[in-house]
């Protein structure tokens, strides 16, 4: 997989998550950049060195998607990961 491939943090996304007037929960772009990096299997530590920025904001946005979508754990999170795999 390619750097290229992936959706870094500052990249412009036309996307169905991303809509800010939008009445639905929608992914942010970042939230969207680290969805699709743990869907293509890359760990924290990958994920923000390919966005440039800290393991510790790629956790924060992952907090941030479990809040929203108001998972309570882990299991919970990456059942909602295969469910955004299957739909994208």
């Amino acid at each position: 997989l390619k750097r290229s491939e992936l959706l870094p943090l500052t990249q412009k996304i036309d996307s169905p998550l991303i809509c800010t007037n939008c009445p639905h929960k929608m992914l942010s772009k970042s939230q969207v950049a680290v969805a699709t990096g743990i869907i293509h299997g890359f760990d924290i530590g990958k994920i923000s060195a390919l966005n440039k920025v800290t393991p510790k904001t790629i956790t924060w946005h992952k907090s941030e998607i479990m809040e929203k979508y108001s998972l309570n754990n882990n299991y919970d999170f990456f059942q909602f990961i295969n469910l955004l795999k299957e739909r994208w």
